[in-house]
């Protein structure tokens, strides 16, 4: 069942989307080299917002609709579960963004440092509570060791991006136009459905259907 969880991650991560990755993957890197302090803080922080905003509303469908969609892989009493993960599933996601808006600022030690404190708290835990309690260690107590490692990386991820955002406010800038949202999505709408396409045949995809042939 974890399998499908995971799973779960990347098509919703994806699905929900709406192309905002390809315009902090494109339109950040070009307001930074044109030295547009203003306008890239601006968009920095609608695009975080408007990420969250679409993670939450399709963790709201995928919540009324999980009743379905564990019928459909046969999994249902980890109904209960699945709804719990939708957690994961957003906050994963969102830091997930993050990382790209700071690899999009050249900002690599930041997308490091938070991916290593996610995963490194996550094999803490794991570890500790492995090890102290073997026949303790359910996938209800690993959903939770997962919710606290990505909501602590969530805040500590939001604070290094409003700190470096912050910084940029006496900066000298080159003057130039505002937030272009018209053009942002003309260029990113393609590749959005492109990604969707290859969504449908894609790995993520593929695990469900065999995950529900074997059962």
């Amino acid at each position: 069942v974890y399998v499908v969880l995971v799973a779960l991650i990347e098509i919703l991560g994806l699905a929900s989307s709406f192309g905002l990755l390809t315009i902090a993957q494109r339109y950040i890197p070009e307001l930074r080299a044109a030295n547009q302090a203003r306008v890239l803080t601006k968009l920095g922080y609608i695009l975080v917002v408007f990420r969250m905003l679409s993670l939450c509303v399709s963790a709201v469908v995928i919540f009324f609709a999980s009743d379905t969609l564990i019928e459909f892989i046969e999994l249902e009493k980890y109904l209960s579960v699945l709804k719990l993960y939708l957690v994961v599933i957003v906050l994963e996601n969102y830091n997930r963004y993050v990382d790209i808006i700071f690899d999009s600022l050249l900002l690599q030690a930041h997308t490091q440092a938070a991916i290593l404190l996610r995963n490194g708290m996550r094999l803490v835990f794991l570890a500790y509570f492995y090890y102290a309690e073997p026949s303790g260690f359910t996938l209800l107590l690993w959903v939770y060791i997962e919710i606290f490692s990505v909501l602590v990386g969530a805040v500590v991820s939001t604070v290094l991006l409003y700190r470096y955002f912050n910084s940029l406010v006496n900066m000298n800038e080159i003057e130039g136009g505002g937030v272009d949202f018209k053009r942002y999505f003309s260029f990113s709408i393609p590749a959005f459905i492109a990604q969707l396409i290859g969504l449908a045949y894609g790995p993520e995809a593929i695990k469900l259907i065999i995950i529900k042939i074997q059962l």
